[in-house]
């Protein structure tokens, strides 16, 4: 593989340290990654040619979005991006040779992608490869790969790898208690004279007191001059603590490959979930990139009480009410101080069980009197009704798992004509085969899209300079993107189409927020919705303008079903005497066993004992299902 197409081509770095007894003592410095920061497609979702417009690219899209759009330079001539395929790559993130990205896909579980190659190794080999017996070793995305510890008294070389006979610190020069890398620590004394033991250097010096400014020191643990310690503090949000200096807090290497600088994206070497950080204040996460953000006031949204969301992901809290009476949104306004009209059990329909009046009280709406009925056992909460359990054959289901209707769960067997899987015909808990698709059937021209069987189809990349895969707004089809303007939106920030960003300005129209009226990034005045609107009486709605609706709480132990009601649900000692699977009355189900016995046929039986048998010396039924062997006679 040629070293300008690979995007994190490095020896792996050493961050092994001499261990014993499980001990860390030393970490080796990361090698650093050579390649640019550009924007990222799978291979085969887009990795795209150069742009020869001269106007320069957009923002990176998001990790692993797929796009691959190039960015652009001063102009020149076309270029045929590469393939992972071509460039040998199995795994990890390269260039794609025209200023854009390939992500080349993750390693199968428990296996590394080996930084040298590329290639999808097993631990052992990728250990073998960097000859380390001990340690660590980084992969291609830059994540540490344990190569195992050292036998009792060995310790790990970080820097190279190998299990080494450990050595008790050299007290020459040295003072206090000095760590051991053979474990626990060795005690190289006390200071002559009126000199002090330097708590950080572990060296005897002369005491001069110092402070934090002076050392230039914005953070950490440091010296006092005087055999003491200095706590120069903590450094804000995003930033670490390097060399008593707070510095950028730098995401993870694949995030910089991938072009994330926040948000999460999938590890092209192991395809699990990695965290690129968040955004510093005024600033929220879109696409992966860090874009400004204005939060809102209680009073730019006229909340007088409870909690809003403030437009960029945090809540305010804007007061409680103060008049006797009122509650917040009791008026049927969200956020505004009101009185409440509480509702009744007849006005809802119910006629069991504990519902919520609307108010912030509670409504005991009675029992179910009838033989056989419980509540909710219809399937309407807080209304009394019995339940018939559906069969396999009522459902037409002959395989897989499927609700019986009443909160229980039935299995309807396996497929067993060689072939067949369930639902593999398209049809959930139907037995049958699947045909898988393909590309020029489903007419995609790039990217990855589904065979329809539960697999994977790539549709390869696009090589037409400029084009990338859904550039022209069809999905799997190449095309050049067209980036989107404000021309139809007049606020707040929005997607161009094409991996960058767009600041559509904010609305200046008093009483008029961004999004308003419903429609996004579109200036206009929201009218809230009220819990009577939604014929809600407990738990919590949105208000359809960003805050959020209290209708109210139903009485400890009971759940809130779809805001609509509230219903007690029931527990096993509704059920006394009997086992298995039982309903709740709340769209539930609860599992109860036997205190005492065993569980036959839905109900706790006591089995007979062996001196209990009618006759000595025999096998007789149990009289739960099973059988009991007599004592001799």
């Amino acid at each position: 593989m040629s070293p300008d197409r690979m995007m994190n081509k490095r020896g792996m770095r050493w961050t092994g340290a001499a261990m014993s007894i499980g001990l860390v003592v030393g970490l080796m410095a990361l090698i650093p990654a050579c390649g640019d920061d550009l924007n990222v497609g799978d291979d085969g979702a887009g990795g795209a040619a150069g742009s020869d417009a001269g106007t320069g690219g957009s923002a990176a899209s998001a990790a692993g979005a797929g796009a691959g759009v190039s960015t652009g330079g001063s102009g020149g001539a076309s270029c045929t991006p590469t393939t992972c395929e071509a460039e040998g790559a199995e795994c990890g993130t390269i260039s794609d040779g025209c200023s854009g990205k390939l992500r080349c896909g993750p390693c199968e579980s428990g296996q590394v992608c080996d930084a040298n190659t590329l290639k999808c190794l097993t631990t052992v080999e990728a250990c073998e490869g960097e000859n380390a017996e001990c340690g660590f070793i980084e992969d291609a995305c830059g994540e540490s790969v344990g190569c195992g510890t050292c036998e009792a008294n060995l310790i790990c070389n970080g820097s190279t790898g190998q299990c080494v006979e450990c050595a008790e610190p050299d007290c020459n020069g040295r003072c206090g208690t000095v760590p051991s890398d053979c474990g626990g620590s060795v005690d190289c004394g006390s200071c002559d004279g009126d000199n002090v033991c330097d708590v950080v250097s572990q060296t005897c010096v002369a005491c001069e007191p110092t402070t934090c400014m002076a050392r230039g020191a914005e953070c950490g643990t440091i010296s006092d001059g005087c055999g003491a310690t200095l706590d120069c503090g903590a450094c804000a949000a995003g930033r670490a603590c390097k060399t008593n200096v707070c510095q950028e807090d730098l995401p993870p290497d694949e995030c910089i490959n991938q072009g994330a600088e926040c948000g999460q994206i999938n590890s092209s070497c192991t395809g699990l979930p990695l965290d690129c950080g968040t955004c510093v204040p005024g600033e929220i996460c879109s696409g992966g990139i860090c874009v400004s953000c204005t939060p809102v006031t209680c009073e730019d949204l006229g909340a007088e009480c409870g909690t809003v969301d403030d437009g960029c992901g945090n809540q305010l809290y804007c007061g409680d009410c103060l008049v006797d009476g009122e509650s917040c949104g009791g008026g049927g306004t969200a956020n505004i101080c009101g009185s409440c009209t509480p509702t009744t059990c007849a006005a809802q329909g119910k006629n069991c069980g504990s519902i919520s009046d609307g108010c912030g009280g509670q409504l005991e709406c009675g029992d179910c009197t009838v033989a056989g009925e419980t509540c909710g056992g219809g399937g309407t909460a807080n209304v009394c009704g019995t339940c018939t359990p559906k069969t396999c054959e009522d459902k037409g289901a002959e395989c897989g798992t499927v609700s019986d209707g009443c909160g229980a769960q039935v299995q309807c067997g396996d497929c067993t004509v060689p072939g067949e899987t369930c639902g593999g015909g398209g049809t959930a808990n139907v037995c049958g085969s699947c045909d898988p698709t393909t590309c020029q059937e489903e007419n995609a021209e790039c990217g990855t899209i589904s065979d329809k069987c539960g697999g994977q189809l790539d549709c390869g990349i696009c090589t037409a300079p400029g084009e990338t895969c859904a550039g022209g707004g069809q999905p799997n089809i190449c095309g050049v993107c067209v980036p989107k303007t404000c021309a139809a939106n007049n606020c707040g920030t929005m997607q161009n189409g094409c991996g960058g960003a767009l600041d559509c300005g904010d609305c200046t129209t008093p009483g008029e927020t961004c999004g308003g009226s419903g429609t996004a990034n579109v200036c206009g005045v929201c009218t809230p919705t009220t819990c009577n609107d939604l014929a809600a009486i407990c738990g919590t709605l949105s208000d359809g303008c960003g805050a959020a609706l209290n209708c109210g709480d139903c009485p400890p132990g009971a759940q809130c079903i779809d805001n609509k009601s509230c219903c007690t649900p029931k527990t096993c000692a509704d059920y006394p005497g009997q086992c298995g699977s039982f309903a709740t009355g709340c769209g539930q189900n609860i599992t109860c066993t036997c205190s005492v016995g065993v569980c036959n046929a839905g109900n706790c039986c006591v089995p007979k004992t062996p001196d209990q048998c009618a006759n000595c010396g025999s096998t007789e039924p149990d009289g739960c299902g099973g059988t009991v062997v007599c004592n001799p006679c």
